[in-house]
């Protein structure tokens, strides 16, 4: 079962979003701006910081149950984004991944 939490001023709207991408999923009134999708590979948490400004750098957390559920994750991450018409390249890493470049402040 697929299902799909998130509050936004446009509820209907962001209804017909999810049931673009993946058909028609539960979706229930949450917390602003967090977007909550669980199927079957795990459960995928998105925190966008602004849905509307996605022509400048948005950083998208996402979290999942398992760890071998990340690149099913990611996928999603990156169907939401191109689902809202962002354009641009996704670019994904994982925590371990920013700690050895050293970009992520603790």
């Amino acid at each position: 079962m697929k299902q799909a939490r998130i509050e936004v001023e446009d509820l209907e709207e962001w209804q017909g979003f999810f049931r673009s991408i993946y058909g028609d999923p539960e979706v229930v009134v949450s917390v602003p701006r967090r977007l909550e999708y669980k199927n079957r590979e795990g459960e995928v948490t998105v925190n966008f910081d602004s849905v509307e400004i996605l022509g400048s750098w948005t950083e998208v957390e996402v979290c999942v149950t398992e760890r071998g559920d990340i690149d099913g994750a990611l996928g999603t991450v990156k169907e939401i984004f191109k689902a809202l018409g962002y354009k641009g390249e996704v670019e994904s890493k994982t925590y371990p991944e920013m700690l050895e470049e050293g970009s992520h402040e603790p």
